[in-house]
């Protein structure tokens, strides 16, 4: 796969990893929640991160190696994942953090920065810089539509976060079509997050084979059901997959407008239920069929 320059590589070959914080550098999460937030300030944001609650749904700290961690977060920026990984990642993993964002809203970054105080010089120089270090290691950012940014970039990760929430606040990236091409992305041990819980995004996931755990929480998939800690039964999957709800988005030539696939799902819906069919799916396309 051609690439722009190194940087638009994921994952780095083992020999020029950034190399491991030391152990005494990475307070872990258990004891950063003893200190008292006058101390730690990003104690506070540790404890309500969105994303500690999504890695508990996981046994990804258990699979991952010491070596590092690669993530790709889409949508950076657009939700609370992507930036709450600079604070909780280097908490609960051993090893340097390599965060690539697709990000095809630029001023999403500079509204978060009031809200990531501890963060803010490093969100307004990915303003005007592709990448960044810091101690615990590196964040590049890449603009665009995530659509095609994702087609420039070679290697897998280990960590996928889907951002934002609702799928249809952004659902070009929660259609079928790209949702295929992402967690292909995934590196073999790896799991794909969303904070969303929408039957849409668990239906999608499933049509391309992959485990799914659905909780309050949100959402987490993974190719290996043993990466998750509860798994969906057979009859949770069959139940939510009947739903005209799990009905995914479709965006066949990852050129739609947000417009065109939301009236597009609506239309295809409305056709479905005045038909009287389910949703049972083909498995090579995922299409739904009586």
């Amino acid at each position: 796969m051609a690439l722009e320059s190194p940087s638009d590589r994921i994952g780095l070959p083992a020999a020029i990893a950034a190399p491991a914080r030391p152990a005494a550098a990475r307070p872990a999460l258990a004891a950063t929640q003893r200190l008292h937030l006058s101390e730690w300030p990003w104690v506070e944001r540790l404890a309500r991160s969105a994303l500690n609650p999504l890695l508990d749904l996981t046994r990804l700290e258990a699979a991952c190696p010491d070596a590092g961690l690669v993530v790709l977060c889409v949508g950076f920026g657009q939700g609370p994942l992507g930036l709450d990984a600079l604070d909780v990642l280097p908490a609960r993993f051993a090893g340097s953090l390599r965060l690539h964002g697709l990000s095809g809203e630029p001023a999403a970054l500079s509204h978060r920065q009031r809200e990531y105080p501890d963060h803010a010089g490093l969100l307004a120089a990915l303003q005007t810089q592709r990448s960044c270090r810091r101690s615990w290691g590196r964040v590049a950012l890449h603009r665009g539509d995530p659509r095609r940014t994702l087609m420039r970039l070679a290697g897998q990760a280990r960590l996928v976060l889907l951002e934002p929430d609702r799928p249809e606040a952004a659902p070009t990236l929660y259609s079928l079509d790209f949702l295929l091409r992402l967690t292909h992305r995934l590196a073999p041990g790896g799991v794909l997050l969303s904070a969303s819980t929408a039957p849409a995004l668990c239906g999608a996931l499933l049509r391309l084979g992959l485990a799914v755990s659905r909780t309050a929480a949100g959402t987490a998939a993974a190719w290996q059901a043993e990466l998750l800690c509860q798994p969906m039964s057979t009859r949770e999957r069959r139940r939510l997959q009947g739903s005209c709800q799990s009905l995914p988005y479709r965006d066949r030539t990852l050129t739609w407008t947000g417009q065109h696939i939301l009236r597009h799902r609506e239309r295809l819906g409305e056709r479905l239920q005045r038909r009287g069919l389910g949703l049972a799916t083909t498995p090579a396309t995922g299409e739904p069929r009586p």
